[in-house]
């Protein structure tokens, strides 16, 4: 019996490994350090700063991305521009297959009430294609 060998493009080789999510990002907010954040009971001004952590799961690095937080006005658990209230961003340059990062992000605002749950999105420009998208947001109230 005699082997057959067929060729096979590169891209097409590297989009099946992207489709595999093998070879490519995945962030996920992991946890959120908030004691480093106030609320003024009068003026409901926020200030101070967070801390996420932020993972890639993913089997690649990543060029760099938005970590924003925010508060979520309507309620839908996504940052809509003109709605929710944004608090506070920072860019994160690039996180190794495997990493973790902790930035220190500031945070000043008015927020709707004292304690109000405040959410952190990885990669909140969508810049970057990930392997699962759905583990880029976490909020206050999760930890």
């Amino acid at each position: 019996m005699s082997k057959k060998w067929i060729s096979i493009p590169v891209a097409l080789v590297g989009a099946l490994a992207l489709f595999q999510g093998q070879g490519s990002p995945d962030l996920a907010v992991e946890a959120i350090g908030t004691a480093g954040i106030a609320t003024d009971s009068q003026t409901l001004q926020l200030s101070g700063s967070l801390q996420p952590t932020i993972r890639n799961l993913g089997g690649a690095a990543n060029s760099p991305f938005t970590v924003q937080v925010f508060e979520d006005r309507n309620g839908n658990a996504q940052f809509d521009a003109g709605t929710d209230n944004a608090v506070g961003s920072t860019v994160i340059a690039s996180l190794a297959a495997g990493a973790v990062a902790s930035p220190t992000i500031n945070v000043a605002g008015t927020l709707l009430f004292a304690g109000n749950i405040l959410y952190v999105r990885a990669d909140s420009t969508n810049a970057i294609v990930e392997s699962n998208e759905a583990n880029n947001t976490r909020f206050t109230g999760q930890n």
